[in-house]
């Protein structure tokens, strides 16, 4: 009996180890299909977004007002898809578990994000454009490390990256109100607000990247279906990095040390 209860014990400890290890394997490979898919979302958000900036600007060069009006009418029609796509992706990944339909959703919001931003992107060279892409991509990276590194006490500061996240929306939306006000009286707007709101958003966002890495990875691990989960860890991924980079274009607009289209 004592050798069949070994054996036993013996047997069912192996069975357990070999289900975390198989289970840490998954969590692993679904971890990087995320980091994958993520780049993937921005790369396409930033091809489509200095293909369509160009597409604009020979709109705007060639004063073309039904070519420029058509263009307003699809930003409008983009936005309220991406809201859309916004609710529907993580409602097929987390949801429903249709990690196809997620994957396809998010492929498309990253085109349709590109187009959005192409009005943004016209006030940059595409030197200028690629540059940054890589500077952001290297610092994402840093961040990412950072994560792993202080895993165990990221839960300290998650708090604080949602009150700065709050702080940052009802910032922003004071200093637009406040610079339309301004604008009115003076002809002018505060550069020095729009540029302390930009350094914010960036130190808000990266504390945010930080949180949202150790985060997505609990996701994946807790999860029944790590396929569709990664793609849902691949989205919030996405945007951290593309409001990172949206951050980083604008304090370089506000500094001026674009490389603007020569027209």
């Amino acid at each position: 009996m004592n050798d069949n209860n070994f054996y036993s014990e013996y047997h069912d400890n192996n069975s357990k180890s070999y289900v975390n290890d198989m289970s840490i394997t998954e969590t692993s490979t679904a971890l990087t299909k995320a980091y994958f898919w993520m780049f993937i979302g921005a790369l396409l958000t930033f091809l489509s977004g200095i293909l369509f900036s160009t597409l604009f600007a020979n709109l705007i060069v060639s004063n073309n007002a039904v070519g420029l009006s058509f263009f307003m009418v699809c930003f409008v029609i983009s936005f309220i898809v991406e809201m859309v796509l916004c609710f529907t992706i993580n409602k097929n990944a987390l949801v429903k578990a249709d990690s196809k339909k997620a994957l396809t959703g998010y492929l498309v919001y990253s085109l349709l994000n590109g187009f959005t931003f192409s009005s943004f992107f016209i006030y940059f060279d595409a030197s200028v454009l690629v540059q940054v892409f890589g500077v952001v991509a290297i610092y994402y990276l840093i961040l990412t490390l950072i994560s792993v590194a202080f895993k165990n006490k990221i839960h300290k500061i998650a708090a604080f990256a949602w009150i700065g996240l709050i702080t940052l929306v009802i910032a922003s939306a004071i200093v637009s109100i406040y610079s339309l006000i301004a604008y009115s009286v003076t002809g002018s707007v505060s550069m020095p607000l729009y540029l302390g709101i930009s350094i914010f958003g960036l130190i808000v966002f990266s504390i945010l990247t930080i949180v949202d890495i150790k985060s997505m990875t609990n996701l994946i691990s807790n999860s029944y279906n790590k396929k569709a989960a990664s793609i849902a860890a691949a989205f919030s991924l996405y945007l951290d990095f593309i409001n990172i980079f949206i951050y980083v274009l604008r304090i370089l607009l506000i500094l001026g040390k674009n490389s603007s289209r020569k027209n």
